[in-house]
């Protein structure tokens, strides 16, 4: 049990230390993602990646670099049937793990069902860069 009081002391320490201002580069940085992908603008899409990252999406393709997922996304986007499905941003929760480090949990609507994405954010030179990132797609349950 001292395990877990330790650990939500240090998360709700971690949450005092950072900022107004991490908090609005963090969601500038995931709505300029979004935004990328409604205007498939590959350099806005990944301009807040780090240069190396581990990136996963829901079909199991796995990017390690920020050139890779360039390549990579120059490819899906020029893919109709990807690029015409509507997708509607609706939420964003932050949680800071340290004064350098966040995660992000985003959830989004494409057609007729939920898209999740998990971020890391690490503060390098004074910017919050995505050094991974995992999307997962719902899927109809019987």
């Amino acid at each position: 049990m001292t395990l877990f009081i330790s650990a939500d002391i240090a998360l709700s320490q971690n949450q005092e230390q950072t900022t107004n201002e991490d908090k609005k580069m963090i969601i500038s940085a995931i709505k300029t993602y979004n935004k990328a992908w409604d205007t498939a603008d590959v350099e806005m899409a990944i301009s807040a990646y780090s240069d190396n990252i581990y990136w996963v999406n829901s079909v199991g393709d796995v990017i390690k670099s920020k050139e890779d997922l360039k390549k990579y996304l120059s490819f899906i986007f020029q893919l109709d049937f990807v690029m015409q499905a509507e997708r509607v941003h609706q939420t964003d929760e932050i949680t800071f793990l340290s004064k350098d480090m966040a995660i992000v949990h985003s959830m989004h609507v494409e057609s007729s069902s939920r898209n999740f994405h998990l971020r890391v954010f690490q503060k390098q030179e004074n910017k919050w860069k995505i050094t991974n990132h995992l999307t997962s797609k719902e899927h109809p349950k019987n």
